[in-house]
């Protein structure tokens, strides 16, 4: 039994050596660290999971970038026991397009125009995709109109805004300063 546990402690060493492994772990980490910081105190819909898909697009090694802001999603959802299954189905689907526009318009050109860009259009969908499940669930039965219902939401969708653009700043601007303090390495033929 004592060799079976080390090959299995080897083979978790030798997964977790390597650069991909890692590179995932971390953003799953940071999805749940980031699923776990929505029961902080803060504004209604103020919140870095929008933040979070962009910079997993920009900078996840994985196509499955949009997993890491869903990721972050479930923590919080089974932490304060779920949604109507339409809403956190629209929600999900919101959020996860933040990844799909990190990796599809930030990933090659990481500038700030672009992020604070894709951060609004990261709101915006997140704000039509979200209300048009809340509406189904919740205004059809109530006859309310979908133009009603969305113009309800504008409240939440400036904190959404407010929220996808300062942790958009935060999370790519704090890998822009880690990146520039990094020393570069010193090696044959590189001048110091």
């Amino acid at each position: 039994m004592d060799g079976s546990f080390h090959s299995i402690r080897d083979s978790i060493t030798n997964k977790i050596q390597d650069p991909e492994v890692r590179h995932s772990l971390l953003f799953a980490v940071a999805s749940v660290v980031v699923g776990l910081s929505l029961f902080f105190p803060r504004p209604q819909n103020f919140a870095p999971i929008g933040a979070l898909g962009l910079f997993a697009g920009a900078f996840a090694r994985s196509r499955h970038a949009w997993l890491f802001p869903v990721g972050a999603l479930a923590v919080h959802t089974v932490a304060i026991g779920g949604y109507h299954w339409v809403v956190l189905g629209s929600v999900a689907l919101g959020f996860s397009m933040s990844g799909f526009i990190g990796q599809h318009w930030i990933r090659h050109r990481v500038r700030p125009l672009r992020i604070g860009a894709a951060a609004v259009c990261t709101s915006a969908g997140f704000f039509f995709i979200s209300n048009l499940g809340s509406w189904v669930t919740f205004g059809i039965p109530r006859g309310e109109s979908l133009l009603h219902h969305y113009i309800l939401g504008l409240p939440f969708f400036w904190n959404t805004l407010l929220g996808d653009l300062f942790f958009s700043t935060v999370l790519f601007g704090g890998f822009a300063a880690l990146a520039v303090r990094r020393p570069k390495p010193v090696g044959h033929g590189a001048r110091p």
